[in-house]
């Protein structure tokens, strides 16, 4: 194992897995709790259609950010078996260990943190698409 290899499975693979993890569960816990409590969020029953539709953006975001965090949770998972592994090849006992490993290890975790960040943007649209259709239907009760 390269040195780069060995210090990125010792720091960035286990952080990032770990932000990876909770991020999920913090989503996946936020679109539960919205749509178990939709009725409370915007009384659904009596919402307008714009109302509605900002509610189900939300949902649809929220759903969003754990796939696109649950897509690049594999791609790092990937770029952990680059570090550990070297470069492979689809064929039986083709594992090199050479500095094109750190090339590798490079564009998935890259492709990874990009895929994370783009989920964080879509949970926090989800959030504020959550507020708003609170606020709307705030505003429309009085």
């Amino acid at each position: 194992m390269t040195e780069f290899a060995r210090i990125f499975m010792e720091y960035n693979f286990p952080v990032t897995q770990e932000l990876c993890v909770k991020f999920l569960t913090i989503t996946v816990s936020v679109l539960v709790f919205s749509v178990t409590f939709s009725e409370k969020i915007i009384k659904f029953n009596n919402a307008t259609k714009l109302e509605k539709r900002i509610i189900k953006t939300a949902w649809i975001s929220l759903i969003f950010a754990i796939i696109l965090c649950g897509i690049g949770l594999v791609i790092h998972t990937i770029a952990g078996g680059q570090a550990v592994w070297g470069n492979f090849c689809f064929e039986v006992d083709k594992y090199v260990q050479n500095n094109d490993s750190i090339s590798y290890i490079n564009n998935f975790a890259s492709a990874a943190y990009i895929l994370i960040t783009l989920a964080g943007v879509s949970f926090i649209f989800g959030l504020i698409m959550i507020v708003v259709s609170a606020i709307k239907s705030k505003v429309k009760q009085e």
